[in-house]
């Protein structure tokens, strides 16, 4: 019996395990009994183990706190297993047996289950402050009775007038990972506060996200806001809020930015980005997929306080032949086409690009991958600018530099090797003191 939770290991034979709370289970264990019945618990298998049952597996949540398991393998020869309210990821069922988990939520990937879901629900928060988790807070109606169940990523939640009557009122996303589809705070009265009060706290949303300029989104950088949708029609609107890391990770996804997106990091994994023009500013932007991952960015100004990081793919998927991208320190475009790149504080540009324009500021610069540039411009004096000697940089139209007496750009490769230069015969070099 595990009365607070806990670990379990190596490869063991129970007549019976019980956990009251959460645990991790590890090794190929035998169970001929495993209960892990308590409404809201966490359980998580080692991915490489399986868990053989005999007997009975024994796993009921509740509408209000789901039972979570994820990774790893659970076998039962024969019979039948018959579970409720799970939320399951990674999870793969095997042997004889016929494994059924009602009114149960799929994160992804998950094999050997009949899972039946949760009807989907309109639930609004009532009550003033209080957790996410806590089913009195959640109303079929706005201003209705609470005690509904809580959010899975099936149900549209609304904050509205008739959420809130106090100043600051606050929502806690008291839980490692808050679910809905839509959420909307269109109407929230009194200034009310929506806060992850750990670091370690995430957000799936799997539609659209409508946040207002008179509500509070308070969030750590490493707070993950992830957009899982897989299918298309869905909108963001910020409204001068900050989110934390966002990632986009629904493949069939699509979202439209319908105001300007601060963030942390901006990650797209799976699906398709519009930016519609808008403003995004971040730390990091970047893709982390080889396929299914789409970005149209139109003529947004995307700035960068750290690197931009598009992987190269086999075939064009990014859009970004008019969008003003600044970013501070290095630039991985992934051999793609770009408008203009703006390097302020200096930094590295890599790859096999193609570009408008790249201006070079602040600091010194280097440029590996043989690009392509219609006009190339250091306007960096006093610092060094590295090109590699495995290199070509092809200048179609003009190389400018602007240095002074005093203050000289060098142009360097690197010891022993040259790094290249091709201009065509019609285009123009400006340059003010290299050495």
């Amino acid at each position: 019996n595990f009365p607070n939770g806990g670990n379990l290991a190596d490869r063991n034979t129970f007549d019976k395990v019980t956990a009251n709370s959460s645990m991790n289970i590890s090794g190929s264990n035998t169970f001929d009994t495993l209960d892990i019945n308590i409404p809201g618990m966490i359980v998580l298998l080692n991915p490489n183990d399986t868990q053989f049952v005999v007997n009975s597996l024994i796993a009921n949540g509740t509408c209000a706190n789901l039972i979570s398991i994820s990774g790893g393998n659970i076998s039962k020869a024969s019979g039948n297993v018959t579970a409720n309210y799970l939320l399951m990821q990674d999870l793969n069922a095997i042997g004889g047996a016929n494994f059924t988990a009602n009114n149960s939520v799929v994160i992804s990937n998950v094999t050997g289950w009949n899972v039946t879901s949760p009807s989907a629900q309109n639930l609004y928060w009532v009550g003033n402050t209080g957790n996410w988790n806590d089913p009195m807070h959640w109303a079929t109606s706005s201003g209705g009775p609470g005690g509904s169940c809580t959010p899975t990523l099936f149900d549209n939640v609304f904050f509205d007038a008739n959420s809130f009557s106090t100043a600051n009122d606050t929502v806690y996303v008291n839980v490692n990972q808050g679910y809905c589809k839509n959420m909307d705070w269109t109407g929230a009265a009194n200034n009310p506060v929506f806060i992850f009060p750990t670091t370690s706290a995430s957000f799936n949303i799997y539609g659209s996200l409508t946040l207002t300029p008179s509500m509070s989104f308070v969030n750590a950088y490493w707070n993950y806001i992830n957009f899982n949708s897989a299918i298309p029609g869905n909108t963001i609107t910020c409204a001068t809020q900050t989110l934390g890391e966002v990632k986009f990770n629904g493949l069939g996804g699509e979202w439209t930015l319908q105001d300007q997106l601060s963030c942390y990091n901006f990650n797209i994994v799976y699906g398709t980005f519009y930016s519609n023009n808008q403003t995004i500013n971040c730390s990091n932007f970047y893709a982390g997929s080889p396929f299914n991952t789409f970005a149209y960015l139109g003529t947004s100004t995307i700035n960068c306080s750290a690197w931009w990081g598009y992987p190269s793919f086999t075939a064009p998927s990014i859009d970004a032949d008019s969008t003003v991208i600044n970013t501070s320190y290095d630039f991985m475009g992934g051999d793609n086409a770009y408008h203009y790149v703006n390097f302020p504080n200096g930094g590295n540009l890599a790859d096999r690009n193609t570009f408008d324009k790249v201006t070079a500021s602040g600091g010194n610069f280097s440029i590996n991958g043989s690009n392509t540039f219609d006009t190339l411009y250091f306007n960096n004096p006093g610092f060094t600018v590295y090109i590699s000697p495995n290199d070509t940089q092809f200048v179609n139209n003009s190389l400018m530099a602007n240095a002074s007496a005093g203050f000289p750009i060098a142009l360097e490769g690197s010891p022993g090797f040259q790094g290249t230069i091709s201009m065509p015969f019609f285009s123009s070099s400006s340059k003010n003191k290299f050495i």
